[in-house]
C-alpha cells in the first residue's frame, strides 16, 4: 500500500515537472515581457523569449503585427527605418508597414543619417548604402567595434555630408560619394563645431579647415578652436593663434583660455580653471586668458587684452560689465573698454 502511494506521488511529481518544463520552454516565452510605446499607435513588443516585434493600431481596434526578430533597434530621429537583428545579421524594417525593406545580410548596421547608412558585409568591411539598399560606397574599410572618444551615439553616421570612417584601427573622413576628405591614417579625428577638424597622429594634434586644407601640422600636445582664435599647446606653453594658424596675436603665450561666463548662483564658488566655468551661461565675444599671474580678459573682435592677467577669476555681470575677483576676495568692476568703474 505504501509502495503504491509513493509510486503515485513520484508519478505526479514527474508529470508536474514535465508540465512545468513544457510551459517554461514552449509557452512562457510567448508571453509578453514588456511593451514600449513608440508613438500614438505604434508599440515595440518584447517577449520572454528575447524576441521583439512591432505592433500598431488598425481600424476597428485591430492590431497589426510584424514578424518576430531577435531584436529591433529604433532610431532616435524621426527616420522611418529601424534596424532588425536576425540570426546574427542585420537589416532594415519599415516602422510604417512593419515590412522588411532591406534584407538582413549585414554583420553590422547603423541608423540612416542624411538618407545613408554605414553597414558591414560578411568580411567585416564597411560600406555605405542608400534607403533602397543600393551600395553607394564600396565595402573597403575595416570595421572597429567601439568609438570610446565619440560618445555612445551616433556611430558611423553622416553629418553635413561627412562621415568618420575607420581602416586598420585608424580614422578618416569621407563624403556621401565615398571621396576621402581625410585619409584613414589618424589615431583620432574630432569634428569641431567651428568647422575645423583636429587630427591625432603619432600622439600629436594637427588641424584642418572646412576645405580640408592643413592649417597646423601634427606637432601639438593639444589644439582648441575658440571664438577668439586657435589655442595650441607645445613644449609646455599655450599660444593663441589667428584662424589661419600662422599669425600669433599679441600677448599670445598663456597657460589656458576659455569662454567668459556670466555670474550665476550656481557658479559663485569658482576658481580660475576651465572646469569651474562649465555650469554657467557663456557671454559671447569675450575669452578669459590665464597666465601664471592670474586671469585676464580678451575681446574677441580685435583680440585685444583689455584686462591684464592679474585676477583670480573673471565673470560677466552684463555684456559690457565684468567682475574681477582679487586674491583677498574683493572685486573690481571693469567696462568693455578696460576702464575700472567700481573698486
Amino acid at each position: 500500500m505504501i509502495f503504491k502511494i509513493i509510486t503515485r506521488v513520484l508519478i505526479a511529481a514527474l508529470l508536474g515537472l514535465c508540465g512545468f518544463l513544457f510551459f517554461y520552454k514552449f509557452i512562457h516565452p510567448q508571453f509578453i515581457r514588456e511593451v514600449v510605446r513608440l508613438n500614438e499607435n505604434k508599440e515595440l513588443v518584447r517577449y520572454f523569449s528575447g524576441k521583439e516585434r512591432l505592433r500598431w493600431s488598425k481600424e476597428k481596434g485591430k492590431k497589426n503585427l510584424s514578424a518576430k526578430y531577435d531584436r529591433i533597434s529604433i532610431p532616435e530621429s524621426d527616420d522611418t527605418l529601424a534596424i532588425f537583428f536576425q540570426n546574427g545579421l542585420r537589416g532594415f524594417i519599415s516602422l510604417r508597414s512593419g515590412k522588411v525593406v532591406i534584407a538582413a545580410k549585414f554583420t553590422h548596421a547603423y541608423h540612416f543619417s542624411e538618407n545613408l547608412a554605414v553597414v558591414s558585409n560578411l568580411e567585416n568591411k564597411l560600406g555605405v548604402i542608400d534607403r533602397k539598399g543600393e551600395i553607394k560606397v564600396p565595402f573597403k574599410y575595416s570595421f572597429i567595434q567601439h568609438f570610446t572618444d565619440y560618445g555612445d551615439d551616433p556611430l558611423y553616421s553622416f553629418s553635413n555630408g561627412l562621415c568618420i570612417i575607420t581602416d586598420n584601427d585608424n580614422f578618416g573622413l569621407i563624403d556621401s560619394s565615398g571621396i576621402e576628405k581625410l585619409a584613414p591614417v589618424y589615431e583620432k579625428i574630432k569634428i569641431e563645431t567651428t568647422g575645423y577638424y583636429t587630427t591625432l597622429l603619432d600622439n600629436k594634434w594637427g588641424l584642418f579647415d572646412n576645405s580640408f586644407s592643413s592649417i597646423l601640422g601634427n606637432e601639438y600636445q593639444s589644439i582648441s578652436v575658440l571664438e577668439s582664435g586657435i589655442i595650441v599647446s607645445k613644449d609646455g606653453l599655450d599660444y593663441l593663434l589667428s584662424f589661419d594658424g600662422k599669425q600669433k596675436k599679441g600677448n599670445s603665450i598663456c597657460s589656458n583660455a576659455f569662454p567668459l561666463q556670466y555670474v550665476s548662483s550656481e557658479s559663485e564658488d569658482y576658481t580660475s580653471s576651465e572646469d569651474s566655468y562649465s555650469d554657467a551661461k557663456s557671454c559671447p565675444g569675450w575669452t578669459v586668458i590665464k597666465k601664471e599671474n592670474g586671469v585676464g580678459l580678451m575681446r574677441n573682435s580685435d583680440r585685444k587684452l583689455i584686462i591684464n592677467c592679474q585676477y583670480s577669476a573673471i565673470k560677466a555681470l552684463s555684456d559690457n560689465l565684468f567682475r574681477c575677483k582679487l586674491d583677498d576676495e574683493s572685486y573690481v568692476i571693469y567696462d568693455q573698454n578696460g576702464n575700472i568703474v567700481h573698486f
